[in-house]
């Protein structure tokens, strides 16, 4: 898998084989566009079956997060919600650019190989759960 930063900085592409998937930074989480539509449904029973925390389905709501221990908050990092019609896959970045600001430390997402592991990890669930 290979990765594009756009030059503007505010997001790219991952490139795995003749797939591409677009990213921006939101809310500081990497926000994934899916080219195909989810059914939560089966992401859900993917999700559990491998032991994952899943936060509970509500009727009629179309995202779904879910985490490796139970949040008793009910706070899971990754999501996958729908915007305007399209499927994205949202979590955290684990790599960042860190910048003195002033006094102090200034840490900026960013997308890098800890973040290329994540969306490799996460893809083949996503891949079961395609409409």
């Amino acid at each position: 898998m290979h990765i594009i930063i756009y030059k503007d900085g505010k997001g790219g592409k991952f490139e795995a084989g003749d797939e591409e998937f677009e990213f921006s930074f939101k809310h500081n989480s990497i926000a994934v566009k899916l080219p195909f539509d989810l059914d939560l449904k089966r992401l859900t029973q993917e999700l559990k079956k491998d032991g994952y925390f899943v936060d509970e389905e509500l009727e009629g709501i179309d995202s779904q997060s879910w985490g490796y221990d139970f949040d008793f908050e009910g706070y899971y990092p990754y999501t996958v919600y729908n915007d305007k019609g399209k499927w994205y896959f949202s979590f955290p970045p684990e790599d960042y650019n860190v910048e003195m600001a002033k006094d102090s430390f200034e840490f900026n997402p960013t997308v890098g190989k800890e973040a290329v592991d994540e969306f490799k990890k996460w893809l083949p669930f996503l891949k079961k759960a395609k409409k």
